[in-house]
């Protein structure tokens, strides 16, 4: 469903009318073609937040009247004075000066600015626990060029930085030079504190690297792989979850083969990460990846048509 119709819909929420959604979809430079489904839960706060201060300041203004409408206690609506884009057809966007256009979405006059409300690309967040199979997903996602890009390569990139060395320095009390991922391991482990200190320093680096690489995207969909998804509250800031999930056997199987590991080590990592059972209510998308890779590859396809199915027709075109 459009976000401008899953706006309107009782079902889900009642006082939004058509004039609302309209601004709503404004005030949050949301597309109002844009899926509902594919809207992060950061973004559905944001809504949230943006539908509080138009209704509550259109309560406080009498309404909003476009036509001559008088309530029953003589009152008329001042609020269409505040309109961003309702009833603005070829009017200029007070923020860019681009003019307002007027569409219909199921049946629904709907107005909107093509530039502060253009399409954005989904930000799709692939994660799993180790040896799911994360990686194969989007290493086969970036052969069929989508962008993508790894968490875990990122941090890698970022510890080998004097700039990162010397933020680490400080919380470790030591020299730049003096900052290995030996003794990263090391003192995240020893000490809790220090352990939040250092997560909360390389997420907000990585985060940023991350952002930068997304609005350089002129594409539908932006992949990154992130492992620790839900182990974070990083799963509000993606427009779709996919967890790749598999069975132990078979992560095993796999982790002795490719990276050597033994079996006692591979145990007491999976202990250590988050149970699939907990991950699967959070995801949107899931991919189990406990056959070939050719099987593999068919589920990635078929969850990037469920994924273009869902989009406006002008980005199904542009894919």
């Amino acid at each position: 469903t459009p976000i401008k119709s899953q706006l309107l819909d009782k079902g889900m929420i009642a006082g939004i009318g058509n004039i609302y959604a309209n601004e709503i979809c404004f005030e949050v430079s949301l597309n109002p073609n844009h899926p509902a489904r594919f809207i992060s839960r950061n973004k559905w706060d944001e809504i949230i937040r943006a539908t509080q201060r138009i209704l509550k300041k259109a309560i406080k203004q009498g309404g909003t009247t476009i036509r001559s409408y008088t309530s029953s206690l003589g009152v008329t609506g001042l609020f269409q004075q505040e309109l961003n884009v309702h009833s603005r057809e070829h009017e200029d966007c007070h923020n860019c000066n681009e003019t307002i256009v007027k569409t219909f979405i199921k049946g629904r006059g709907t107005y909107y600015c093509p530039n502060c409300q253009k399409e954005k690309p989904l930000m799709v967040a692939i994660t799993g626990n180790i040896g799911s199979g994360k990686s194969t997903v989007t290493n086969y996602l970036s052969k069929m060029n989508y962008p993508t890009i790894s968490c875990d390569e990122v941090n890698s990139r970022l510890l080998n930085l004097t700039s990162t060395k010397e933020v680490l320095s400080r919380i470790f009390e030591c020299k730049p030079n003096e900052v290995t991922k030996d003794l990263i391991r090391e003192r995240i482990y020893q000490d809790k504190m220090i352990k939040k200190q250092v997560e909360e320093t390389l997420h907000q680096l990585i985060w940023k690297e991350i952002d930068s690489f997304y609005h350089q995207q002129k594409t539908q969909m932006v992949f990154v792989e992130v492992p620790l998804l839900f182990e974070t509250d990083w799963y509000k800031r993606f427009d779709c979850n996919i967890l790749v999930t598999s069975s132990k056997d078979n992560i095993i199987k796999r982790l002795k083969t490719k990276r050597k590991m033994s079996e006692e080590d591979i145990i007491s990592v999976l202990e250590n990460q988050q149970e699939d059972s907990q991950k699967i209510e959070l995801a949107d998308i899931l991919l189990k990846n406990d056959s070939d890779l050719k099987s593999l590859k068919i589920s990635i396809e078929k969850a990037l048509n469920s994924i273009v199915k869902l989009l406006p027709k002008d980005e199904q075109n542009g894919l």
